[in-house]
């Protein structure tokens, strides 16, 4: 492992390929975090100089390479107050991520997740309602999963009950009924759209399982039944309002990152396209306000 030493409170810890969108995390202004990251690509210290902690693990999946990192570094992971396990195609900021953290503590949450504001959606619930700081729900999704510590490390041993992951994240809820579980809306990331919608996305992931003659079917089954968990179950017990004007969220942090990556991967025309239905709904948006 390669590690730099400046530690901060929390951290954030993510498998990364070779089109991870991890530098924005770090390469736009003061963090709060540090970073480590697990390469799973061919090419040697790719990304070595973009983390705090660096490793090169190839062959295994998400969990599979958060939970051997973990504990191959526990002495050093278990220092932080929260940690972080995003996607390497999520799109967000260090001042999202810092504020993101910030909301966690502030409210002291045993478990949470920034909502979506643009990009691949799986669930309902993860879709950014802005007229909230946060809401209170049974559980949270894998895509970029925020643990106060002592919950990381009493939810590890699920992190390797399959190799797909698909279900773990249910169990979570279940495992953790009770405890302080939030979608964080005040803070709405932007997911990539690799694929043309969530189900596009999930068909070539599952591609990749089939690959390997994982069956991500009865593996799902096999760890919600292990608990009774199920995806449909989801619950919000409770919310907190935030100051909201209806317009103002049209162009959130999210939505400038996603007309940045339609820019650069889809051309000028796809963006500006992007840009023309903004300003349609902020118009549409005007005119319902002064109602």
């Amino acid at each position: 492992m390669i590690a730099l030493n400046n530690q901060k409170r929390n951290l954030i810890i993510s498998p990364v390929g070779d089109n991870s969108c991890h530098r924005g995390w770090i390469k736009s202004g003061h963090k709060e975090f540090d970073v480590m990251l697990i390469y799973f690509g061919d090419k040697k210290k790719k990304y070595h100089k973009d983390a705090d902690y660096y490793l090169e693990i190839k062959g295994l999946f998400k969990l599979e390479n958060i939970s051997m990192a973990i504990k191959q570094y526990y002495s050093t992971i278990t220092k932080y107050d929260a940690v972080c396990l995003p996607d390497d195609d999520i799109t967000m900021d260090a001042a999202m991520l810092n504020h993101i953290f910030r909301i966690f503590h502030k409210y002291n949450l045993d478990m949470a997740q920034p909502t979506i504001a643009a990009g691949v959606r799986s669930h309902a619930f993860t879709r950014q309602k802005p007229e909230y700081i946060l809401r209170f729900v049974n559980w949270v999704e894998m895509m970029c999963p925020i643990f106060k510590k002592s919950t990381l490390l009493e939810i590890l041993p699920t992190f390797m009950l399959n190799r797909s992951g698909y279900g773990i994240d249910v169990l979570w809820g279940k495992v953790f009924e009770g405890k302080r579980i939030a979608a964080i809306d005040r803070c709405g990331i932007y997911h990539k759209v690799q694929y043309k919608g969530a189900d596009q996305h999930d068909r070539e992931y599952n591609k990749t399982l089939a690959n390997k003659g994982i069956d991500y079917r009865k593996e799902e089954n096999e760890s919600v039944c292990r608990y009774g968990a199920s995806a449909h179950d989801q619950i919000e017990y409770g919310k907190i309002k935030g100051p909201y004007v209806r317009f103002v969220f049209l162009w959130t942090r999210a939505k400038r990152m996603q007309f940045i990556c339609l820019l650069r991967e889809k051309g000028l025309i796809k963006a500006l396209l992007f840009i023309a239905k903004r300003i349609q709904k902020v118009i549409k948006n005007l005119v319902l306000c002064a109602q």
